[in-house]
């Protein structure tokens, strides 16, 4: 074999060599060109109850809602207490009338047995009418006096219901869930404000950017597999959502978003398979590669072929 066929040969087998390792490079590869897909979930604001001021000291991002869900408390401490106020003040005054009118009873009473005891000129009969008509008015007071006390009663309860729920109200969000921002801490807030947003860190996307031809390609339901920065193996996943680059969802909605994308380049939402409890951290932001198979070579090829076509 002479000098041009051993390099025609060495040259075919490097070749074949270099086909060989693209080849099985490309997924890797592929997954590089996602290098800036982030670790992402969806956001869930928790809003003011009432109208007050938040806590000082309120939990520090990335702390984990307790059993109870309560995230903070806001306390209105300028809540009016006039109509509180009233109310008790009603109530004493029915409650005072309540005991004047027994009181006024049992005079009646004891002066009755004092005439049935001593002798008086006065016909029992008179004396019947007479101590009956005033007691029966007495009576007819009393009945009143306790009406009003259960109105004003009721009336009193209502207000220190709606004071109590008024004053003081804690902010609630799902019991685990991840708190990924604090709003606001010791400021005035009014009813609905938004104080604090919440995550749910065993529910993880991949916020992949894929440019608008290719998600022709892609389907929700799609298989895809991510490697999150700092491990070494491929986490399965499955397309949650696809958007073109004009629909694109952003860190409204989002706790992170892919970094660099260009002009024209879409969404996919990879929907990441956990386990609950199998990170020790919640990765939301961390880079990830990520690699989607119905993106191979081929098809981003003929993709291509397509696009330029004319």
């Amino acid at each position: 074999m002479d000098y041009r066929s051993i390099r025609l040969v060495l040259a075919v087998v490097a070749l074949a060599l270099g086909i060989g390792a693209a080849v099985a490079a490309w997924p890797r590869l592929a997954a590089s060109l996602t290098m800036t897909a982030r670790v992402t979930a969806w956001t869930h604001d928790v809003v003011a109850p009432i109208a007050g001021r938040a806590p000082a000291d309120p939990p520090l991002p990335g702390s984990r809602v307790g059993p109870d869900g309560t995230v903070m408390e806001i306390v209105n401490d300028r809540l009016d207490q006039a109509p509180l106020r009233r109310a008790e003040g009603a109530l004493e005054s029915a409650q005072a009338r309540v005991v004047a009118a027994n009181e006024r009873l049992e005079v009646l009473r004891r002066d009755d047995e004092k005439r049935r005891e001593s002798v008086l000129r006065v016909a029992p009969a008179e004396r019947t009418r007479e101590t009956e008509g005033e007691a029966g008015r007495v009576a007819a007071e009393l009945g009143a006096a306790r009406a009003s006390e259960r109105e004003a009663l009721h009336v009193l309860t209502m207000h220190r219901e709606a004071y109590r729920a008024n004053h003081s109200a804690a902010v609630k969000a799902p019991p685990g869930a991840t708190l990924y921002s604090i709003v606001v801490g010791g400021a005035e807030v009014e009813a609905g404000d938004p104080v604090a947003r919440w995550i749910d860190c065993d529910a993880l996307m991949i916020d992949v950017p894929v440019f608008d031809p290719w998600l022709r390609l892609l389907a929700v339901g799609g298989r895809g597999q991510a490697m999150l920065e700092g491990e070494d193996f491929w986490r399965d996943g499955e397309i949650a959502a696809l958007h073109r680059s004009g629909d694109v969802v952003d860190a409204r909605e989002l706790a992170t978003v892919a970094t660099g994308r260009d002009r024209g380049a879409g969404q996919v939402l990879l929907r990441l398979s956990t386990a609950p409890g199998d990170l020790e951290r919640c990765p939301v932001g961390r880079a990830a590669y990520v690699r989607l198979p119905d993106l191979d070579l081929v098809a981003r090829l003929g993709l291509r072929r397509e696009v330029v076509s004319p």
